[in-house]
């Protein structure tokens, strides 16, 4: 993928978190930008991409997501993982894509490693995760 390519996907994914999250306190938002960094990118955005429409597919797979349970949440998960084409990803790049609650996701994760479709690298606090290639 292009560098430009990437820049614009990232900045579609933080603008979605943004819209996800209009309805929560600040606070919450500054504690993600706190424990994952997101101050770059949040820092990168124009008044405009925030009132743009918020229909992007991020979006849409999100809300997909947080009805979603069981194996039916590890195949948009496996997705979301096929889609970075191999990078290795944190758990934060996978929760702004899926949404719901960390304990959910990291069974999702777990469900897959065992699997042999999911790679994991990393320590606890710098984990990361990629799809396995076949």
């Amino acid at each position: 993928m292009s560098s430009e390519f990437e820049t614009m996907i990232e900045r579609r994914v933080l603008v979605a978190a943004l819209e996800l999250m209009k309805n929560r306190p600040l606070i919450e938002l500054l504690d993600l930008v706190d424990k994952h960094g997101a101050a770059n990118g949040l820092g990168q955005l124009t008044a405009e991409e925030l009132t743009r429409d918020s229909s992007c597919w991020v979006v849409e797979r999100r809300r997909r997501a947080e009805g979603t349970h069981g194996a039916a949440f590890d195949e948009l998960a496996l997705r979301v993982l096929l889609d970075a084409q191999g990078e290795f990803v944190t758990p934060f790049y996978l929760k702004l894509r899926l949404g719901g609650p960390r304990w959910k996701l990291r069974a999702s994760l777990e469900r897959l490693e065992r699997a042999g479709k999911v790679i994991r690298f990393g320590a606890t606090s710098d984990r990361h995760y990629a799809a396995e290639v076949e």
